[in-house]
């Protein structure tokens, strides 16, 4: 049988189930903030990383005259180059289901199967084009509204009209989501290129290094190596680029930043939160304090009542944040990070480790909140609390806010049940002050959030993004 104490504190959380049910909400928000950060974090890290060490990224990429893929076989022999591929790319013009008219970027690839550089990822439909058909990157059909089997209809630069059949999708970790950049992406071979009357040959030299393959210096010094050996053969290198991050890395690293920001602060809103529901409860509760202590019970008895009844707030918000949590990163991660920056996702679990920490935010963090009012509340000594009225002033006359009042009542005529929520209000500043810190931080996020998700999707509609 449960000892009388702890039978008080389950009969205060069901008469109190309001309040009981708001602590757990405020408490679980936090759980729901770390979790959704600790979550989206760890599989934004671990699934970008993968999609991207799987596709073998080139280190750099040099732009020269038109070349065959001897030479690129020939580069690839120079020590310190891994592998080395050429590609060439023409821009044709579409018309989108609207109406209206567009670019897309058409890519030449010599292999389709065992890339050694800026490889693909087969999707659905048939893996190797034939001539005058093209394979789609994945989250182009939906952007076209296309299907595998139709027809795509391009036109080229100087005009002409061409069909290319679709047969595939494939997935590329180089290219950002079709909504971000207003531009989606065709892969062809060679050999299409000629039947569209385009030259067959190749205008771009992917490397990929052998070792440091993001080191600059190092790439640099590669790279003046492989373009000495072009102009051997006669051909004048036309630009050059190094690749030292990808170019979604920024997106990535924003992407956890305003997450974690957004973390903490909810983090600390609700922490505030329960200071001021605990600080409540015992305010209340302040003659049971005496009561307790007059049959004899010390203080860390009366202590262990209050902590354990935050950490029942805790348990119920452990319950309720952490799937919310879970789901909500998965839904990020399906959405933001799969469709818009391309991020071919394989796995959405996560850690026990992160389940444990955000049990441990629930359960640890509220009782270090907590322990503030806790030990005021219960320090409180057996005469002053059996006399307790409710209505101490907390040094309401002192530092001249009684004056204040008055000024307001003769400037303003405020009615007298004005004047008393006033004086309430005022009467105990600390609670004033918790109470206006959750005011300001809580509408602080939900003025970021939506200027945020507004800005967000003001540059993703411009057409002009990736100029």
């Amino acid at each position: 049988m449960l000892q009388t104490r702890w039978r008080k504190v389950l009969i205060d959380l069901w008469r109190h189930r309001g309040r009981t049910l708001v602590v757990a909400l405020a408490i679980a928000v936090g759980v729901y903030a770390v979790g959704v950060v600790l979550n989206t974090r760890e599989m934004v890290v671990r699934e970008y990383g993968r999609d991207q060490d799987g596709a073998r990224l080139a280190s750099a990429i040099l732009y020269t005259q038109p070349f065959d893929g001897d030479l690129a076989e020939r580069i690839a022999e120079i020590p310190g180059v891994l592998a080395a591929e050429g590609r060439s790319m023409v821009t044709a013009h579409i018309t989108y289901p609207d109406g209206s008219r567009g670019d897309m970027l058409l890519v030449a690839l010599p292999h389709f199967a065992g890339a050694q550089v800026d490889a693909l990822t087969p999707v659905d439909g048939n893996w190797l084009p034939g001539k005058r058909e093209v394979l789609l990157e994945r989250l182009v059909p939906d952007y076209l509204g296309i299907g595998i089997g139709q027809d795509l209809v391009i036109e080229l630069e100087d005009g002409a009209v061409k069909t290319l059949t679709v047969v595939g999708t494939a997935h590329d970790p180089q290219e950002l989501g079709p909504t971000i950049t207003n531009r989606p992406t065709g892969y062809v071979t060679l050999e299409t290129l000629g039947a569209l009357g385009l030259d067959q040959s190749y205008s771009e030299l992917h490397l990929t290094l052998e070792q440091r393959p993001r080191d600059k210096a190092h790439i640099q010094a590669m790279v003046d190596e492989v373009e000495a050996h072009l102009e051997r053969t006669g051909r004048q290198v036309l630009g050059r680029r190094m690749i030292t991050e990808n170019f979604a890395d920024p997106f990535i690293e924003a992407i956890v930043l305003i997450l974690s920001t957004f973390g903490i602060l909810i983090l600390l809103l609700s922490g505030f939160l329960v200071v001021n529901a605990i600080t409540a409860l015992i305010t209340q509760q302040i003659p049971q304090i005496g009561v307790m202590k007059l049959i004899g019970a010390r203080r860390w008895q009366i202590m262990s009542l209050y902590i354990v009844t935050v950490l029942v707030y805790g348990a119920i918000a452990i319950v309720l944040g952490i799937p919310l949590a879970l789901l909500t990163s998965r839904w990020l991660m399906e959405t933001m990070v799969a469709g818009m920056l391309n991020v071919l996702v394989d796995d959405l679990s996560v850690p026990l480790t992160l389940v444990a920490i955000q049990a441990a935010v629930g359960l640890v963090l509220p009782v270090l909140a907590g322990l503030v009012p806790v030990i005021r509340g219960t320090g409180v000594t057996t005469h002053r609390a059996l006399n307790d009225l409710g209505v101490d002033g907390g040094g309401y006359r002192r530092g001249g806010m009684e004056r204040l009042v008055r000024w307001l009542q003769r400037a303003l005529s405020l009615q007298r049940p004005v004047l008393l929520a006033m004086r309430n209000m005022l009467r105990h500043k600390g609670r004033l002050l918790q109470t206006l810190v959750v005011l300001v931080v809580g509408t602080a996020l939900f003025v970021s959030v939506i200027s945020a998700w507004a800005s967000v999707m003001r540059v993703i509609s411009s057409p002009t993004i990736m100029a």
